[in-house]
């Protein structure tokens, strides 16, 4: 008497359904993902080792949920498998192949996070109005001032976190902590000023008589009379004028700091005592826009067209300079020449610039992250350590940190790449 056999649940139909045992070219490719996945994670402990953790964490927990169905899938079968057969599974399929594309996605997003964004324009205002002259620095490195529209654009800026910095002469600095560049190719930031957070100081004025009057900036200040104090000046360098009469007037440059009280003395001479004679020189320079070094002493704030007065007679020494539109490689120069100076006389000088590559200096410091200045700037360039491009020739290279003694070193560039300069800073 024969029996007939009860019928197969749907798992034991599946199991025990007919499947290939072979490669495909399904399978081969599944096998591939697998090998993509595994190079794409041994490279980057290997490259990125300061995350091996992390790394280790999330690739533990993904081979734990990988055995987990393994295990899961033999239990079911009831069978040991092959490679392929394994393979075979849609379920084992669907988990690869969702591992890939995770894979992927998160390396297209790290690729595309080291190519630098096109520009970050900054703009910079002040009341409301836009503000020209602003020192922007980026990352602690200096990249230039604002234009007469406030602008100032910063190109080649990778994807990322950073801060930028910026300066105003009289005012605290603006400081914008953190600022995250993303996948734009263009990113605005605004930094404001407020004149009433302008930074103020005094300044005792004496003279040699007594009794002279006092015009700063070209302001007479009615009823002062020296020696005085003058209250609540705006921190930055004041022009002041002394004259009394019977006396040649005398006229003196002075920076004001903030919160503190400086001072000038001022020794009148009798015009009775003829003043000494005066030339002065027009310089005319072919591009226009040059800096002045008169002497070896930059002419602040002054470029090219300028008529230069009161100067004393006889030899002095004249050197151009001027960026080129290509900041960061070139700049338009004149060799140092002799000018000379007759009285009552005005010389005039046309100067045609050349362009020559600018050298590239890198600058360390021991400890890391002290302030380098470059020649008079009162503001530093950046933190060490910094490379910088610089004109051939002689500088002052100044390195501050807070709690060392201040170095100064003068250093000679004549080649365009490979200037270094390393600073070990002493405790005070």
């Amino acid at each position: 008497m024969s029996h007939a056999s009860p019928p197969l649940s749907s798992d034991q139909q599946s199991a025990h359904a007919p499947t290939s045992k072979g490669w495909s070219v399904g399978r081969s490719l599944l096998l591939l993902f697998i090998s993509f996945d595994l190079a794409v994670v041994i490279v980057w402990l290997v490259v990125y080792y300061e995350y091996y953790e992390a790394v280790a964490t999330v690739v533990g927990g993904v081979w734990g949920v990988v055995v987990t169905f393994l295990t899961y899938v033999k239990v079911k079968t009831r069978k040991t498998m092959t490679l392929p057969e394994f393979l075979g599974h849609l379920p084992v399929k669907m988990i690869i192949v969702a591992y890939t594309v995770i894979i992927v996605v998160f390396m297209s997003f790290y690729l595309l996070a080291q190519f630098p964004v096109h520009t970050v324009q900054v703009t910079a205002t002040l009341n409301g109005q836009v503000q020209s002259g602003v020192e922007i620095f980026w990352d602690g490195a200096r990249k230039g001032k604002t234009n007469e529209d406030g602008q100032l654009k910063i190109s080649t800026v990778k994807r990322g976190h950073h801060d930028l910095r910026a300066v105003l002469e009289g005012f605290p600095e603006e400081t914008i902590e953190d600022i995250f560049v993303g996948m734009g190719l263009k990113l605005h930031k605004r930094v404001r000023f407020d004149r009433s957070e302008i930074l103020r100081g005094n300044v005792f004025v004496d003279s040699d008589p007594p009794g002279a009057h006092i015009a700063i900036d070209g302001e007479r200040r009615e009823g002062l009379r020296t020696p005085v104090l003058i209250y609540d000046l705006s921190a930055r360098v004041h022009d002041v004028i002394l004259s009394r009469t019977g006396y040649h007037s005398h006229e003196q440059p002075i920076r004001i700091r903030a919160g503190g009280t400086d001072s000038i003395f001022v020794r009148l001479l009798p015009q009775t005592l003829p003043a000494p004679p005066t030339g002065a020189v027009r310089i005319e320079s072919d591009p226009s826009g040059a800096e002045i070094y008169l002497d070896g002493e930059k002419i602040k704030n002054k470029r090219t067209p300028i008529l230069i007065p009161g100067l004393s007679l006889g030899s002095h020494y004249l050197e151009l300079r001027k960026l080129h539109e290509e900041r960061e490689r070139y700049g338009y120069v004149a060799d140092e020449r002799e000018i000379e100076i007759h009285a009552a006389d005005t010389s005039i000088l046309n100067v045609d610039l050349r362009i020559t590559e600018l050298c590239e200096l890198t600058i360390y410091s021991d400890p890391d992250r002290a302030d380098i200045h470059i020649n008079d700037e009162e503001h530093p360039r950046g933190t060490a350590p910094l490379t910088l491009r610089l004109f051939p020739g002689t500088c002052q290279v100044r390195v501050c940190k807070e709690d060392y003694k201040e170095q100064v070193r003068q250093v000679t560039l004549r080649q365009v790449r490979g200037n270094l300069e390393r600073f070990t800073l002493v405790r005070q």
